[in-house]
């Protein structure tokens, strides 16, 4: 009996030990890996405006034809951010606070592009514009970049141009001092060619293009200038060159910034009239250009074209602003996977040189890209692609 008890309570005993081992915690279920953000701004709410649906458009072109390991780097967030620029500072303050990003892509208007620099340098998230060209944007920011000119550069190879390859001397300046772009643009145009030895013979502030009257056009007249320049948005500068154009002489040459927006506006003017009128206007990007990642663009285009018609057009404006989103979008893949384990996105970025459809971008020296300017000729109908103008850096 008592052996059998001494059994019982044994056997009880190992039960218990082999209880006790086989008892094992349940395992934590895993939690899915977080891919970093890339928060894509666009203005998608407004559906008059294509901008943000082609931007849109670059930045799926720019995934689709990348390899699956980079596409696997981010996920990418689009978000609908507003044109008033105090509601998008709040707005894109609150997605933060939620669902803070990794990094922020897009924003073409440089006035917006201020808004969303100072929230995102606030939060040290890195902020690329593809598009936004005010010099002052990306000045003491350390995470504010661009992957296109600024003004200054724009407004110097503009002058070169112009002095060196149309080999003309005297010219004069039409800005509405409402807009900081425009005074901006011509400070930085007039430092530029006087400093190659031209002269400028006028500059002349308006508030409203009604200001440049039959009396002012005549003033310029008896200045003799060989060209003006327009830093104007669109529908402004096309009315000042309609204007202008039927009362100065015929030699007069005239010449914009990208502001022209590719010169849509201009076409009902020169129809008719390209005998009569010289324009020029420079730009990002011209799919004639030359550069090898430009040719794999346009083949990444015509093999993931957008589905939408309204999207398809060939135009150099429409693509431009694929481009420009495309671009930003490679680039900013390039830095994640260049990114080293524990350093800060903003180090890798610095560190990343990407040859982009519009040149090459890298930061190592200054937060903007030195891509040259693309130079069209406006003619009736058409815009025409003269030459890319400036040092592809």
């Amino acid at each position: 009996m008592y052996r059998f008890n001494f059994l019982i309570q044994a056997g009880l005993v190992l039960v218990t030990c082999v209880a006790s081992v086989l008892v094992i915690p349940a395992a934590k279920a895993e939690q899915p890996v977080k891919l970093p953000t890339v928060l894509v701004l666009l203005n998608l709410s407004n559906t008059l405006d294509l901008t943000a649906r082609l931007g849109q458009e670059g930045v799926r072109i720019a995934l689709a034809s990348s390899p699956k390991s980079a596409r696997l780097l981010a996920e990418f967030k689009y978000f609908d951010i507003d044109e008033n620029v105090a509601t998008a500072a709040k707005q894109l303050q609150v997605e933060i606070l939620r669902n803070r990003p990794t990094v922020i892509i897009g924003i073409i208007r440089s006035d917006l592009a201020f808004s969303v620099a100072e929230v995102a340098e606030k939060n040290q998230i890195p902020f690329i514009t593809p598009m936004a060209t005010h010099p002052q944007l990306t000045q003491g920011r350390k995470f504010v970049f661009r992957t296109c000119f600024d003004d200054d550069r724009q407004a110097e190879l503009l002058a070169r141009f112009i002095y060196q390859r149309r080999h003309l001397n005297r010219g004069a300046i039409l800005f509405n001092r409402n807009f900081s772009y425009s005074a901006g643009f011509k400070t930085a145009f007039e430092r530029a060619y006087s400093a190659l030895g031209g002269k400028i013979v006028a500059t002349r502030s308006f508030s409203n293009e009604s200001d440049i009257d039959r009396a002012a056009m005549g003033e310029l007249e008896t200045l003799n200038p060989e060209f003006i320049i327009l830093p104007s948005y669109q529908l402004e500068a096309a009315a000042l060159l309609a204007k202008l154009s039927r009362t100065l002489p015929p030699a007069v040459q005239y010449f914009g910034p990208d502001s022209w927006g590719g010169g849509a506006y201009f076409k009902p003017i020169f129809s008719g009239a390209a005998d009569q009128v010289t324009a020029f206007y420079a730009d990002h990007w011209a799919k004639e250009d030359s550069l090898p990642a430009n040719r794999e663009f346009l083949a990444n285009y015509r093999r993931y074209p957008p589905a939408a018609v309204e999207l398809q057009g060939q135009e150099t404006p429409t693509l431009s602003n694929i481009v420009s989103h495309y671009e930003v979008a490679r680039f900013t893949l390039q830095a994640l996977q260049g990114q080293r384990s524990g350093e800060p996105l903003v180090s890798s970025i610095r560190r990343t040189v990407y040859h982009g459809p519009r040149g090459t971008v890298a930061f190592r020296s200054s937060n903007s890209s030195a891509h040259p300017i693309r130079i069209f000729k406006i003619e009736p109908m058409r815009e025409r692609f003269v030459t890319s103008f400036g040092d592809a850096e």
